[in-house]
């Protein structure tokens, strides 16, 4: 498998952050994957936004009391909308910001068909969430997003327990990684993801120990030395 470059907000580092455009651009520059966050609006709708709350008509609102339309009128995209624009084919992570977000997420991309799904890599905090996201559908990717000091266990007693319940990767800062890590949990078939990947030593470093995904702000850099990597691998 190839490392997926997950571009970070859309590649918030040069363009406006989880926005059509960013997402765009994102894959017309090379990047294999985005990344985004999700809520869900007062209406149920799957919305691409970070913050709890965003500007639109001159007022500050909070997403989860804002119907999905005055929401896109502020330029916050949809989940729906986002695959009726640019389709299914590329690697998707989304952050559930709303921990009751990970239904309607995958009822949108099964409209799809199973390739999105397989496509689509919903990340939370917690073996339980996780665990829960994968008794929604066998299909869909599941991460665990944390930190080393936020594991309560050993490495390899985590490793198996998400490879007991199901779960596809584990997400880290890729400075928390090295190569014995990524190993071990490599062993327990568990995908290795890094974040905060920003400057190209980190991303070169991120490829040398072998991490299966990259999420980075600047997708030119993530792609350039991607490609500069797999050249000379």
């Amino acid at each position: 498998m190839s490392t997926i470059t997950f571009a970070h907000r859309g590649g918030m580092g040069d363009r406006p952050e989880n926005s059509m455009i960013g997402f765009h651009d994102a894959l017309a520059r090379g990047a294999t994957g985005l990344e985004s966050d999700v809520r869900l609006s007062a209406d149920g709708e799957a919305v691409l936004v970070h913050d709890k709350a965003v500007w639109t008509r001159g007022r500050r609102r909070t997403v989860a009391k804002t119907a999905a339309s005055t929401l896109q009128s502020a330029g916050v995209v949809t989940l729906v909308g986002l695959y009726g624009e640019i389709g299914w084919e590329y690697e998707l992570s989304l952050d559930l910001k709303d921990h009751d977000a990970a239904q309607t997420c995958i009822e949108a991309a099964s409209r799809h068909g199973d390739g999105a799904l397989r496509r689509l890599w919903l990340v939370d905090t917690t073996l339980d969430r996780v665990t829960a996201i994968r008794a929604l559908s066998p299909e869909v990717r599941v991460v665990l997003s944390t930190r080393f000091a936020k594991i309560e266990s050993d490495l390899e007693r985590t490793a198996s327990n998400l490879a007991t319940h199901g779960i596809d990767a584990i997400n880290l800062p890729a400075s928390e990684w090295n190569k014995g890590i990524v190993a071990m949990f490599h062993r327990f078939g568990i995908l290795a993801f890094g974040w905060d990947a920003q400057e190209e030593r980190q991303i070169r470093r991120a490829l040398s120990i072998g991490l299966d995904g990259i999420y980075s702000d600047w997708v030119d850099r993530l792609v350039g030395v991607t490609a500069e990597w797999t050249e000379t691998d």
